[in-house]
């Protein structure tokens, strides 16, 4: 379950890897990236303007499940900043061996695609975290099950509610007041619950 946090001043990339390291201010969540881990570089590669990440030892030491699951924490975070984004993960200065739950090395750039098996449940892309929102709003989502359904609440007021169609909604708020909300995504599969919590700004 993602946890959504305001990006510290200065790069993009290296705040939401920071962040990563530092693990989810909310102890129900996890990080697989190790406290010792540290991104040594970052740089955009010209040639097909993928993201290029030099991770030290401590990264590279990790078992094979943990540090497949690290890599797509990675590269399923990064692409928030920019949607197809896709990554190379390096160890020193070559690509690093990441491989999948079958224990099949997965090609580098690194996309969602190809770490598909991980993929979140819920992943937002309308409205973002921190928007204003009117009283008439679309909400777009990826989703890997059908089942699902998006609420707006204030404190304990529920304002709409709405079924996702393919990902898609048009909630319509009736009633609340400006200022914060919360937007509640909740998809049902297999006899459990997964839940995305968004922080908006509802406008008068």
């Amino acid at each position: 379950m993602p946890e959504f946090r305001r990006l510290p001043a200065g790069d993009p990339v290296d705040g939401l890897l920071q962040m990563l390291v530092d693990g989810p201010r909310n102890q129900s969540r996890q990080t697989f990236l190790p406290g010792d881990a540290v991104v040594v570089d970052t740089t955009e590669r010209d040639a097909d303007e993928s993201l290029a990440i030099e991770l030290n030892a401590a990264f590279w030491a990790l078992p094979e499940g943990e540090r497949f699951a690290a890599a797509s924490q990675i590269v399923f975070t990064v692409a928030t900043l920019e949607e197809g984004r896709t990554v190379f993960l390096l160890d020193k200065t070559v690509p690093g061996d990441i491989r999948d739950g079958n224990g099949d090395r997965v090609a580098h750039p690194l996309t969602r695609e190809a770490l598909g098996e991980l993929k979140p449940w819920i992943q937002v892309s309308q409205p973002v975290p921190g928007a204003i929102v009117g009283r008439s709003f679309p909400v777009k989502a990826t989703l890997r099950a059908p089942d699902a359904t998006a609420v707006l609440v204030q404190q304990d007021d529920l304002l709409a509610r709405g079924r996702l169609d393919g990902g898609r909604v048009l909630l319509e708020v009736g009633s609340g007041t400006p200022g914060p909300a919360t937007l509640v995504i909740e998809l049902s599969a297999d006899g459990e619950k997964h839940t995305v919590r968004l922080p908006l700004i509802l406008s008068s």
